[in-house]
């Protein structure tokens, strides 16, 4: 063997101990990233029985009697909005997908306004009805509570008033704001509910402003629905997602109606991206020509579970949005099937 030739084995054996101490070194460090990213992958429990969801035009759909959709993607493109009316067990609304979900349109759960004949405005899915207005042609004067767990109160009147009180607000996120009238006002709904949203529930409705005499108080504005959107992959958000409560109607000669409080919105994925906007907001008090102001109602929850939640930098409403990394045992069917022990009316 020449010397040459016993330098260069040299050196090849030099360079292979050391590739080989290298690998031992970073063997542990590659196992143990693969380990993370094989923990870092949380399924949405989708069936994907109901295929892929690509609606090219605006649209209303009922919640289904599950309160469940089983999609494998979603695509709502700009300029469509798909609203989710309740059903007759009125369940929130669950949406879950096996694969990417993009909404660059419209996702309304909003709650309904006031009407104008006095009875209170509806719920969206899994948030409560607001409360009829008073009626001054007969003995119910007094404005009709909001439902849920914090409707907000009627406002009281009477044959022998000229200044009702109004209703206040519905509670959720926060407390809803009382109606004018002093002693006569409907109070706010308290907050209820956590950060968590869980049980998957909606905003609680206003309350019904009162009447005087052969006048009507203002109906109140229904609670924002609840809504629970999950993907295995992820969630794209430029257009907007709206559970706002409803606002209260105008007293005629009575007290305004209490807006309903916001409802929930609960996105959870691998990775939410986007800049759109997720509002939640309560609704707005009802006004009067000649007697009290309602109390709007209190702003709803909003909560991201991701991964990665960094890249959505839209805005929201609240505005102290909830942003959490998912635990790798996450399932969204469980979550969302969390016992709901709260009574709704229609």
């Amino acid at each position: 063997m020449s010397a040459n030739t016993g330098d260069a084995l040299r050196q090849h054996l030099l360079i292979t101990k050391r590739w080989a101490a290298l690998m031992a070194l970073l063997f542990p460090l590659l196992v143990a990233a693969a380990s993370v990213q094989a923990q870092n992958t949380f399924s949405s429990g989708s069936t994907g029985a109901d295929g892929a969801f690509s609606p090219a035009t605006s649209q209303s759909i009922v919640v289904p009697d599950s309160g469940v959709f089983n999609f494998t993607t979603i695509n709502i493109p700009t300029g469509v909005t798909i609203t989710f009316t309740r059903n007759l067990t009125n369940k929130p609304m669950t949406i879950l997908a096996t694969g990417d979900v993009v909404i660059a349109g419209t996702i309304n759960v909003d709650g309904k306004p006031g009407n104008s004949n006095g009875s209170g405005g509806f719920g969206g899915p899994g948030g409560f009805s607001g409360g009829a207005g008073g009626y001054g042609f007969d003995q119910s004067f007094t404005g009709v509570p909001g439902d849920g767990p914090s409707g907000g109160g009627g406002g009281i009147g009477s044959a022998t008033t000229n200044a009702p009180g109004a209703g206040g607000g519905g509670g959720n996120g926060t407390a809803g704001a009382n109606g004018g009238g002093a002693t006569l006002a409907g109070l706010g709904g308290p907050r209820f509910g956590t950060v968590t949203i869980l049980p998957l529930v909606g905003g609680s409705g206003g309350g019904g402003g009162g009447a005087r005499n052969n006048d009507r108080g203002g109906a109140a504005g229904g609670g924002g629905g609840a809504i629970l959107i999950a993907s295995s992959g992820a969630i794209t958000i430029s257009g907007t997602i709206f559970a706002r409560g409803g606002s209260g109607a105008t007293g005629f000669g009575g007290g305004g109606g209490g807006g309903g409080a916001g409802g929930g919105i609960r996105l959870i994925a691998n990775t939410i991206t986007g800049g759109g906007t997720l509002n939640a907001a309560g609704g707005a008090a009802g006004s009067t020509a000649v007697s009290f102001v309602a109390g709007a109602g209190g702003q709803g929850y909003i909560r991201l579970e991701a991964f990665d939640a960094s890249g959505f930098t839209g805005t929201s409403t609240p505005s102290n949005i909830i942003r959490l990394c998912v635990s790798a045992s996450s399932h969204a069917a469980k979550l969302a099937d969390a016992p709901d022990r709260l009574g709704r009316r229609s």
